[in-house]
Parts: C-alpha cells; sequence; structure tokens
C-alpha cells in the first residue's frame, strides 16, 4: 500500500487532521462522523442489491453479506494503512501533552469500522427504526470529568 493512500486511509482522508475547536483532540469524533458518508450508503446499496438479488424473502440476507464485505474490507484496510500512517506521522503530542508514536489521535479508521459495526442492526430495521437508531448512536454523551480527592 503506497504511503499517501496508507495516510488517507488511516485518518479517513484527513478527518482525523481537523484543528479541534475544543481543548482536546477531537479527531474520533470527527472521524465518527464523517464515518457516516460511508455507513449510509453501504446500508442503502446493499439493501438495494439485496432487494434486487433476493426479492423479498432473501434481500435481507444478500444485503447483510454485502455489507459484511465492506466492513471486512475497512478491517483489512486499517490493519494494512496503520502502521504505515504511525511511521509517517512520526512523534505526536496529544492533548494532554504525552508524546505519542502509536495510537495517534489523528488515526480514525478504528472509528469508521466501530461506525460500521454499530450500524448493523440497520440492514434489517424498518424505516422509523432506522432514524431512531441514527439519533440515539450518534448523539455524543459527555463523560463526567474524574474527581480528584
Amino acid at each position: 500500500m503506497k504511503n499517501k493512500t496508507a495516510f488517507l486511509t488511516a485518518t479517513w482522508f484527513k478527518t482525523g487532521l481537523i484543528p479541534s475547536f475544543l481543548p482536546m483532540e477531537m479527531g474520533g469524533t470527527y472521524g465518527s462522523f464523517f464515518a457516516l458518508f460511508l455507513c449510509v450508503p453501504a446500508i442503502f446499496v446493499a439493501r438495494s442489491i439485496g432487494n434486487v438479488l433476493g426479492g423479498t424473502d432473501y434481500g435481507t440476507i444478500i444485503g447483510m453479506i454485502l455489507y459484511s464485505i465492506v466492513v471486512v474490507v475497512i478491517f483489512i484496510l486499517g490493519l494494512k494503512s496503520v502502521p504505515i500512517a504511525e511511521k509517517l506521522l512520526g512523534l505526536r503530542k496529544d492533548h494532554k501533552g504525552k508524546i505519542r508514536d502509536h495510537d495517534q489521535n489523528c488515526i480514525v479508521i478504528d472509528e469508521v469500522l466501530g461506525m460500521l459495526i454499530a450500524y448493523i442492526p440497520l440492514m434489517s430495521a424498518t424505516t422509523q427504526l432506522r432514524w431512531e437508531f441514527s439519533l440515539c448512536i450518534n448523539i455524543k454523551i459527555k463523560e463526567p470529568s474524574k474527581v480528584e480527592p
């Protein structure tokens, strides 16, 4: 895999590099948001092709197989691209000031894969349930800060 392609894949087309407007890095949040531009069309296309090929009886199963192929491809791309991107990024300081040479915040392909997996139930859901599920999964709940003695 070429360096530029690996870098674009690992940072999900550089969305992990978008500067944060908060005092913490939000690469994962941006990666999850921009993963929607893959998840929603992938679900739509997989369901549509499944319905065309399998009709009402096997359409969901065929669609699920097609969607699973997308998930596996993103997984394999992530496995191959992350080590290359880590070398290209080198040492980076995170928002806590810790210098990291691996698992940098700007590598967000794992968030993309997580969103793809989280959207699997939508393959067989009704339209209303899909909207409700999308709203629930995309609302980020702020975790309470740790209380130090």
